[in-house]
Order: structure tokens, then sequence, then C-alpha cells
């Protein structure tokens, strides 16, 4: 899940989000593909956890959009975007089925919401109205959605929800070491060989760790999908993007902790995985990497 904490006085940062385009008009032709967002958000108002019978809301869901507009409006691309609000699991099954049959150069997909993990199985909880049982989408059914890209497509996945970790199971990870340096390494799901079939060549964002929670607030948003607003990706490489998230995200847990005098010491570590080792010293890495040619970057 995301968790909500209450907290007052925070800065904005999506602000002036640029005009981008929106809803798919048709398929593209072949010499006219067309680069895709999908942006799928969950709000959960008037649901409840079952058995608990506590509140699903996310306050900060509506704060979500704009922000993740904000960084999508950075990019150098006339982004087709198809935003689902309170998406249920066939609006994702079936907006992420469209995008593939597409085939664009680029598909930046985003996904904010509840997660929780069951007999180690990462499900992603979706708004279907149902007041007895949870629908979602699991981490292997994502990855079999996902599956179906090929290697013409770049894929850039945002999972602001909690324990996303490595979740496509992707070969690489960003990893900074004690002197302040940051190299790709290889995960723990690569080496015990628990590898995927998704061809396309996907960089992952992602919220935190799998036994990690991610948290929000009602004024900024989730802290990862807020801390992507502020990252310019004209300029940033993808060691700085770490940094910064990791900086957003530590301000916000230290920030309630402080006004909790030392009753919130939650811990947030967002991811940047690959199945690529794309260049960490491109400071356009973002904003040019639908374009980037994949066979002269080491794998």
């Amino acid at each position: 899940m995301s968790d909500y904490v209450q907290e007052n006085k925070l800065p904005d940062l999506a602000t002036n989000t640029p005009p981008l385009t929106k809803s798919f008009t048709g398929l593209p032709s072949v010499v006219d593909r067309q680069d895709v967002a999908l942006l799928i958000t969950n709000a959960y108002k008037d649901r409840l956890w079952p058995q608990k019978k506590e509140s699903m809301a996310l306050y900060g869901g509506d704060q979500d959009r704009p922000n993740i507009l904000q960084f999508l409006g950075n990019f150098e691309l006339n982004l087709e975007i198809d935003a689902i609000d309170n998406a249920s699991r066939k609006n994702i099954e079936d907006c992420i089925r469209k995008a593939i049959n597409s085939c664009p150069p680029l598909l930046v997909a985003y996904f904010q919401g509840h997660a929780t993990i069951y007999d180690n199985i990462l499900r992603y909880i979706t708004s279907d109205d149902d007041d007895e049982l949870l629908e979602y989408l699991t981490a292997e059914e994502l990855v079999e959605l996902f599956s179906k890209l090929t290697t013409q497509t770049k894929t850039v996945v945002i999972t602001d929800f909690c324990h996303s970790g490595n979740m496509y199971g992707l070969e690489f990870f960003l990893k900074e070491e004690q002197d302040g340096t940051v190299a790709w390494h290889r995960t723990d799901e690569w080496n015990k060989e628990q590898r995927t079939a998704i061809a396309s060549p996907m960089l992952h964002i992602a919220g935190s760790l799998r036994e990690q929670k991610v948290y929000e607030t009602g004024r900024s948003g989730g802290y990862v999908t807020e801390g992507l607003a502020g990252v310019d990706v004209k300029s940033m490489t993808l060691p700085q993007v770490l940094r910064h998230l990791q900086r957003h995200v530590d301000y916000h847990i230290e920030a309630v902790n402080r006004r909790l005098r030392g009753g919130f010491s939650a811990k947030q570590t967002p991811q940047i995985y690959s199945s690529y080792k794309w260049p960490l010293d491109d400071p356009r890495i973002l904003s040019t990497i639908g374009l980037i040619d994949i066979s002269i970057i080491s794998d």
C-alpha cells in the first residue's frame, strides 16, 4: 500500500504544467509511430480494506496527476497521453494492450496506488468496485503484459506504490558506492535466474525496495512522484536523478519525523532498475532515451 502521512506546509513542486496531447487518435502508421504515456492512478475514495474496515483513501492521489504531468512535460517528445483515474483491472489491461499494439518508439507507464504482498506475490490493487474483495494485478501479470512489447519500443516504467522493487526482474540496478560514485550492478533477481521475457529495453523507476512502503501526503502526493516533478530531464544524469529522488524522499520523511518528535522512523529508498547499462554520464538521457540505439549500449 501507500501510506498517508498528515503533513502541512510542504513546498509545491508541480506548477505550470506544459500542455500535452491526450488520448489515442487511432493506431499510427509504421512511418509515424507515436510516443505514448500511460498514467494509471487510483484514489480509492470511499473504499475500505476488507476485514480491517479501514479507509483505503489516498488523499495525495489528486496531486500525483499534475506532478507526473510536470515530469513528462519536460521530455523533448510529443507524448500522446492515455490517463485513467481510478483504474479497474480491465482498464489497465486494455490500455496497456492498446499501447503495445501501436508499437510506439517510447512507452512511458506510470502506476500509482496501493500494493500488497501476499504469499510472496506482489499485488497491485485496482479500483474495481467490490466491497468484499480486492481486485488486483500481480507482478507476474504485469510482466506478461509488457512482454508483448518488442525491441522496437523502449519503455520507462514508474511505480509509486509499496513493495514494487525489481518487480519486472530486470538485470541491473543503480548503486551508489561509499566513495559517492554510482554504477550499474546486477540484481539479485537476475543472479537467481528469475529472468523475465520482456524484450523491450526497459528502465524502471521504483518508489522503494520490495520490503518497503512508499509514502504520501494530501498536499504533496507521493513523495517519489513529487520528486520526479522537480527532475530536469534535459540536464540530469541517471545518478543525479537517483540522488535527487532520495534526497526529496528523505526531506519529507525527516520533516514528518521531526513534527512527530521521533514517532515516525520509516525508510523509503527509491530505485532505478534497467535491462541495459544506459550511459551514466549523459545529462539528457531521459529526454532522449527513445532515440538511443541500444546496439551501442553494453548489456
